[in-house]
This record gives C-alpha cells, sequence and structure tokens, in this order.
C-alpha cells in the first residue's frame, strides 16, 4: 500500500456484507495501483462475486482476506488486517473517520463519527 488512501471508514452497504457475510466492513480504501502483492502471489486466490462487481483476494492456505475489491475498482483492505500487521495497532492516520451507507445499516453504532 502506497499513498494515501481514499477512504478509511466504517462501511454498511450491502454488497460488503454479502461478499464479506459481515454487518459492516471497517476497512480502508486505496486506488487499486496503490495496493500490490509483492510476494507470495502465487499463494492467493480469488473469489468474484457472481452478481456484484466485487472480489474478495484471499491466502488459499489459511483463508485470510488480503483485500476486496468494489465497482469503482478501489482495494480495500480491512482494517483489522492493518492492525494485525503493526502489532495490533491501526495507525491513528488510518482510524475510521465515516460511518458510509449508514441508512443502510443492520446494527446501529453509538460513535461521534459522523453517518453519511
Amino acid at each position: 500500500m502506497i499513498g494515501e488512501p481514499k477512504v478509511h471508514a466504517y462501511c454498511h452497504c450491502e454488497d460488503c456484507r454479502n461478499l464479506l457475510d459481515v454487518p459492516y466492513h471497517s476497512i480502508v480504501a486505496w486506488d487499486a495501483e496503490q495496493v500490490a502483492i509483492t510476494s507470495g502471489e502465487e499463494q492467493i486466490t480469488e473469489y468474484k462475486y457472481p452478481t456484484l462487481t466485487m472480489t474478495r483476494v484471499f491466502c488459499k492456505h489459511c483463508g485470510e482476506v488480503l483485500y476486496n475489491t468494489n465497482a469503482m475498482g478501489w482495494k480495500l483492505v480491512s482494517q483489522l488486517l492493518i492492525s494485525k500487521c503493526n502489532n495490533g495497532e491501526l495507525p491513528d492516520e488510518l482510524q475510521s473517520n465515516a460511518h458510509y451507507f449508514y441508512d443502510r445499516r443492520i446494527v446501529d453504532i453509538d460513535d461521534k463519527i459522523p453517518k453519511q
């Protein structure tokens, strides 16, 4: 991952919920060319959702999701994975600063982050 992300937020859209089977997804999103697998590419596999313009890219051995793609062509990396790679800490500059598609939520979130 290089450069500034486009978004660091919680996504509540139906597409993320369907692709990942989660109530919402905490993500950091970059343009596609800003995220690359630099080694072990032969160890990953991709699942293309049949009815959405989305994919899930994951390790074919352990199942860890490395990133997802969305209809805008962005690569979305889970904040949880970023934390795992940083001794359990999410860098301050990547903390969620908004909830997107909050009107489509299936769970209420009681925090002070803006809801769009």
